[in-house]
């Protein structure tokens, strides 16, 4: 080899060498502007916006592909996990809680996690594709995709799906044909698992650390109410500790209007209310009937009397103000003060209300 053909290789190894390195800090950018985003998280509905951004960069960065898939929440013996998708046709991801069903497609995920292997490239012909769809339209949410995108997903010719599996975490790409993802694609879609993997493990941890936190917080508001119960020598103190309750519950941020305490009489004809609000003070408990006839009364009676532990419901203003004139006319509500049983009936919107119940 003449020196001018030395020196035309040396050039052309400088350049590939060149081009190597600003491929690498193209894929070290693309993966830094998605840690930015994972990094940033704090509930898993921003796993959404993540797998856009991550739908996104890895187009940028040329690996082609139709659908991107992030997976979470996943165990062997689950026949279902949580999955985010990004696909070209739209500019955000959805979520949808997959169920399994029988098909290759989900015995390779099977296999995969029950065998512990991290990476897997599958093909499907195109009849095994449209029967993968048929069966995730069928038994999946998927009303957010368009009937045009349904067509067109099954005029394809096939399914290629690459997986990365980690530990709590998994990426998936997938192209609506039978063309191979190239040996760079795969690398860069496992640093992308990696990193997703990192940042969602850190997640995970926060999650938890902030669930004991909140529970540390629970015990000491319940801790709180319990000794203000125990501290109680006769009934007119009840009063008390349903303000303490109420107190406790707003300190924990949920948001309460107003907490009674109910003791139903031995002979389910009346029941006792101490009630603590947010802008009243009650001086003593309250006598109702049973008997009252708006939906609220009765929809109470049977609660108290069911064997069910908890109430959950929510009423128009008409029937909370239903409710309320048969308490100022039949119940001890009668004697509160005007202008508080003006404020009462003057309240808009929906009235909702929750309870449990004890036995003693």
């Amino acid at each position: 080899m003449n020196k001018e053909n030395l020196q035309t290789a040396k050039i052309k190894g400088l350049e590939e060498e060149l081009a190597l390195k600003t491929r690498e800090l193209e894929i070290e950018a693309a993966l830094e502007r998605v840690r930015v985003i994972t990094m940033a998280m704090k509930t898993s509905e921003e796993i959404g916006k993540i797998i856009y951004h991550l739908f996104s960069e890895l187009k940028n960065l040329g690996v082609m592909h139709h659908l991107a898939q992030i997976i979470t929440d996943f165990e062997l013996n689950k026949d279902w996990f949580n999955t985010w998708y990004a696909s070209d046709e739209k500019e955000y991801a959805h979520f949808l809680r997959y169920n399994f069903f029988d098909h290759p497609f989900n015995e390779k995920w099977k296999n995969a996690l029950k065998n512990g292997i991290s990476f897997y490239e599958v093909y499907y012909s195109k009849k095994e594709k449209d029967a993968w769809f048929d069966g995730l339209f069928q038994g999946s949410d998927l009303s957010f995709v368009s009937e045009e995108r349904k067509k067109m997903v099954y005029q394809t010719p096939g399914l290629t799906r690459i997986v990365s599996l980690d530990k709590n975490s998994s990426i998936s790409l997938m192209k609506y044909n039978n063309d191979a993802f190239s040996a760079e694609d795969k690398n860069i879609v496992v640093r992308f698992g990696t990193l997703f993997e990192q940042s969602y493990t850190r997640f995970l941890d926060l999650k938890k650390a902030e669930e004991q936190a909140r529970e540390a917080q629970i015990e000491v508001a319940l801790e709180r109410v319990r000794s203000r119960s125990l501290a109680m020598h006769k009934s007119e103190e009840l009063q008390e500790v349903i303000t303490t309750v109420l107190y406790q519950l707003n300190e924990l941020g949920i948001a309460m209007d107003s907490v009674t305490m109910n003791l139903l009489s031995q002979e389910k004809q009346e029941f006792m209310v101490w009630l603590a609000s947010k802008n009243y003070e009650y001086s003593e408990g309250f006598r109702i009937p049973f008997g009252l006839k708006s939906v609220i009364a009765r929809d109470f009676e049977n609660f108290l009397s069911a064997e069910t532990d908890h109430f959950i419901q929510e009423y128009s203003k008409e029937e909370k103000d239903d409710y309320y004139q048969e308490l100022f006319e039949y119940s001890d509500f009668r004697h509160i003060p005007q202008a508080r049983k003006d404020f009462l009936m003057s309240l808009v919107g929906r009235f909702g209300a929750s309870g449990t119940v004890g036995k003693y």
